[in-house]
């Protein structure tokens, strides 16, 4: 039950339940052409409003098919091509940091 707390020009003004976990659905957006389906979101009015404005549906679209997120073969990928990202990272910081200990030293003329 929500507490009065006055009027205002727009109407009753009431306090809000407090909640402690926001309401969620599922979602689904296109993806260079293919539908797929997200984990759950907010989908409060707050988050609903926010998810729909960008371009994402509370239903997939008629007649076609949808990619589930939790496949198990989309995730082997995902986490093989993510360990192959991690890889290329941990080289190109590994030279950046060869690279920086092998600079010029700079440093102010020492006054003779």
């Amino acid at each position: 039950m929500s507490e009065q707390l006055g009027t205002s020009p727009v109407g009753i003004m009431e306090r809000l339940p407090n909640m402690k976990k926001r309401e969620r659905s599922i979602y689904y957006r296109e993806i260079n052409g293919v539908w797929m389906q997200t984990g759950l979101l907010p989908s409060d009015m707050q988050g609903r409003e926010t998810y729909l404005s960008k371009g994402f549906r509370l239903s997939p679209p008629d007649n076609v098919e949808f990619t589930p997120v939790e496949s198990d073969k989309e995730k082997d990928q995902l986490l093989a091509k993510l360990a192959e990202i991690e890889a290329k990272n941990a080289d190109l910081e590994a030279k950046l940091a060869e690279l920086w200990n092998d600079r010029p030293k700079m440093g102010r003329p020492k006054k003779g």
